[in-house]
């Protein structure tokens, strides 16, 4: 008895969040009883019914209709089903500054910008080749050297094309950001012929 009121409560809730999904036009997440996800958008819930569209894939949503029994939990999500993120990183980064740091210690510039596993990978690789060319003599050592300036002036160049693609990144999600127009593209196409 007791587990049949429980179950009447939990289907009550579950079509209360659905209902209030509905009459806010809102993205929702629910999870089914054998545990599949679904982004929904609701478009009619009754007595033992819901009538929604739901993501099946990245670009597809098609309408579907499910038993109120078969939800276990609904999640509200928002006016937009997917959140605009921001980058974590402090802002955009100066790319003299990036550069000098790169110059004076391998990685310390794309550490700066934010790219961590870049900025120990060059480290790493800079502490090897100085070791190896270390630990292989006095003679041979200046056979390195080659290989040492390359490095360097790949990992310049490459942070140079990093940060200003970051740069472009950041200034075009925060131009998008500045947007409060809902149906505004996020992207076009221009065709010229």
């Amino acid at each position: 008895m007791l587990s049949t009121v429980l179950a009447g409560e939990v289907l009550a809730d579950v079509a209360a969040d659905l209902d209030s999904l509905n009459t806010q036009d809102s993205w929702g997440e629910i999870s089914f009883q054998n545990g599949k996800l679904r982004q929904v958008k609701v478009e009619a819930v009754d007595a033992e019914f819901v009538t929604l569209l739901e993501v099946v894939g990245a670009l597809q949503i098609r309408p579907a209709r499910y038993p109120l029994s078969e939800i276990r939990s609904v999640r509200h999500l928002g006016p937009r089903r997917i959140k605009p993120r921001m980058s974590p990183s402090r802002g955009r980064p100066s790319a003299p500054i990036a550069l000098g740091l790169e110059l004076l210690i391998p990685g310390a510039g794309y550490l700066y910008s934010g790219n961590t596993n870049q900025g120990w990978r060059v480290l790493l690789a800079s502490a090897a080749l100085g070791g190896v060319a270390m630990s292989s003599g006095e003679n041979s050592a200046a056979a390195w050297m080659p290989l040492g300036v390359w490095l360097k002036l790949y990992s310049l160049h490459h942070l140079a094309d990093e940060i200003s693609a970051t740069r472009a990144i950041q200034g075009r999600r925060s131009r998008l950001m500045a947007r409060n127009d809902s149906t505004s593209p996020i992207f076009g196409v221009r065709w010229r012929f």
